[in-house]
C-alpha cells in the first residue's frame, strides 16, 4: 500500500510521485526532495521522506508542472519556488476549516 493510501492522500513519497507522473525512480526522488526542500518533508516512523500532497499541488500550480533540471539535480524553478514559499501567510495545514457544527459548540 503507498503513502498516499496509507494516509488518505494526504501524503506521499516518492513511489507515488512515480505512479502519479508515470516518470522513473530518479525523477521521483529529485522532485520528491526538492519539494521538501521548499515546503518540508514529514517522516512518520519511516526512513522514507514523504511531503504532503497539498504541497505537491502547491508546486504543481505555482511552477507551472514538474520540470526537471537534470545538471542541479532538482525540479526546475526551486530559487523561485523558494522566495513564493516563503511570501506565503501561513502553510495551507494550519487553516483548518470549521464545520458549521463546531461553531455550535463554542456557543
Amino acid at each position: 500500500m503507498s503513502a498516499y493510501e496509507r494516509t488518505h492522500g494526504t501524503f506521499m513519497d516518492a513511489h507515488d510521485i512515480m505512479e502519479f507522473t508515470g516518470r522513473g525512480k530518479t525523477f521521483a526522488g529529485y522532485a520528491l526532495h526538492s519539494i521538501g526542500e521548499v515546503c518540508g518533508t514529514y517522516h512518520f516512523g519511516t526512513r522514507c521522506p514523504m511531503i504532503a500532497y497539498e504541497d505537491y499541488q502547491w508546486w504543481i500550480r505555482a511552477m507551472g508542472g514538474l520540470k526537471m533540471d537534470w545538471s542541479r539535480q532538482c525540479l526546475e524553478g526551486i530559487d523561485t519556488a523558494k522566495r513564493q514559499w516563503e511570501a506565503r501567510d501561513t502553510h495551507p495545514a494550519n487553516n483548518w476549516v470549521r464545520r458549521p457544527d463546531e461553531y455550535q459548540l463554542d456557543n
